[in-house]
């Protein structure tokens, strides 16, 4: 098992069961992949560089998840072509890059 992130832009308009109902769509179909979804990070809606698929902004949400190498293609494939996602980027995760993160952000705030 691998650890990832996927960064996802959502149609703007979605009502909250619609992006709860995603959300679930996602963590079914990693689940029957031999995968685990950790968390959802709700970034929220942002303003997108350019338009892309007719929207110039979007609903921003991040999942961090484990699941074997050998599906993420058919994860991304499967993501991709649901309507309401405009775009998707997945990323590997290091183990240990959170804490680490936190561990910076903390003494950043600290010593200021």
């Amino acid at each position: 098992m691998q650890s990832y992130e996927m960064v996802f832009a959502l149609r703007p308009g979605l009502e909250e069961e619609a992006i709860k109902g995603i959300k679930e769509e996602i963590t079914g179909f990693i689940g029957q992949n031999e995968g685990n979804v950790e968390e959802f990070i709700d970034i929220g809606k942002r303003k997108l560089a350019y338009e892309i698929k007719g929207e110039e902004e979007g609903y921003f949400l991040r999942a961090l998840f484990s699941i074997n190498p050998a599906y993420l293609d058919d994860l991304l494939k499967w993501v991709k072509a649901r309507d309401n996602v405009i775009r998707v980027i997945i990323t590997k995760r290091r183990k240990g890059a959170l804490l680490e993160k936190e561990e910076r952000r903390k003494s950043n705030v600290s010593s200021e």
